[in-house]
């Protein structure tokens, strides 16, 4: 039946990472909702998040690394604090595609975790992080009497009062015992920046975010992070750039898109990519990361079938995330 599940498709974190003979491997992206900070007025006020990625040896924490915990794993939290919980890969990959939830990282707001909750659309997931949770910082306000007592009333009724949580849209991040995630889109959508901040030389990326407009949304945001966070710049390059430079990267110069021309195309042009140099401070051109962005359009070499559905719907090829 389509309900029964093979008992090896939902592999654990060692079946998939330790045992996989060839690549690619995936980096997953979660977002760690964190709506009450006491340290960091930039997550707290703008970011209302901080970027939680899987890979094969670590969990990487906004740059804080971690090795991976599972029950496979030899490394060991420390004295007297809990393991981190234990998840599968299809659990991670499912979370990074909780799309709508109560924490939606810098969309998050009240009114929309009290609406989301009512009608229990709350696909995040409440992670127990155990040893990696963090200290409350000595330099965080001390509680009151009514702080103390809603402290000690929270860790009786610790159900209630993480529900209370989603429904207020205040999550404490990694200060808390539980980390509540969600769709890694909800800090940064193209999933380029954990890539940018380990610096990988070559990146191809489909850039298929709803973008009706074509206002490139999704890009300008990921160019901010990275800017305020690695100090990295991004130089476009045009055709007459690429054509100069010779060697393998020529053959893109006729697919580079025209700002000039339509947002969804009109059959009559070959453009879908922009190329981008992404660049740290002090590093020459043609040292940092080379990025080929490829977005979404309607060209000249459509086949057939494509024509035909593009012209039934007009919001083709940018539907909304809601026609999943």
């Amino acid at each position: 039946r389509l309900s029964d599940t093979h008992p090896q498709d939902n592999l654990s974190l060692a079946q998939y990472y330790d045992t996989a003979l060839h690549p690619p491997l995936h980096v997953v992206n979660v977002t760690l909702n964190e709506t009450v900070s006491p340290l960091d007025p930039l997550v707290q006020r703008d970011r209302h998040g901080r970027p939680l990625a899987l890979s094969p040896d670590h969990l990487c924490l906004d740059g804080a690394w971690h090795p991976r915990h599972d029950p496979q794993r030899s490394a060991s939290p420390r004295r007297g604090a809990r393991p981190p919980e234990a998840m599968s890969i299809g659990s991670w990959i499912g979370i990074s595609g909780a799309a709508f939830s109560t924490g939606i990282g810098r969309g998050t707001s009240l009114g929309k975790a009290l609406m989301l909750g009512l009608a229990n659309v709350r696909l995040g997931h409440w992670w127990r992080a155990g040893a990696l949770q963090s200290p409350q910082p000595a330099a965080a306000p001390g509680r009151g009497v009514l702080g103390w007592g809603a402290y000690g009333l929270a860790r009786v009724f610790q159900p209630q009062s993480y529900l209370l949580a989603e429904l207020l849209g205040r999550f404490r991040g990694s200060y808390s015992r539980y980390w509540y995630l969600s769709d890694g889109g909800h800090f940064e959508n193209t999933a380029l920046y954990e890539l940018l901040r380990r610096r990988v030389g070559l990146v191809l990326a489909s850039d298929n975010g709803a973008d009706p407009d074509y206002q490139d949304d999704d890009l300008a945001n990921l160019m901010r992070l990275v800017r305020l966070d690695f100090g990295c710049e991004f130089v476009r390059l045009d055709a007459a750039a690429l054509r100069a430079g010779g060697g393998d990267a020529a053959w893109l110069a006729p697919l580079l898109i025209d700002d000039a021309s339509p947002g969804r195309g009109n059959f009559t042009e070959s453009a879908c990519v922009r190329v981008f140099w992404a660049c740290r401070a002090g590093e020459p051109l043609g040292h940092g990361t080379a990025l080929i962005a490829v977005k979404p359009r309607l060209v000249q070499h459509a086949p057939l079938d494509v024509r035909q559905y593009a012209q039934a719907q007009p919001r083709f090829p940018q539907e909304p995330t809601t026609d999943q």
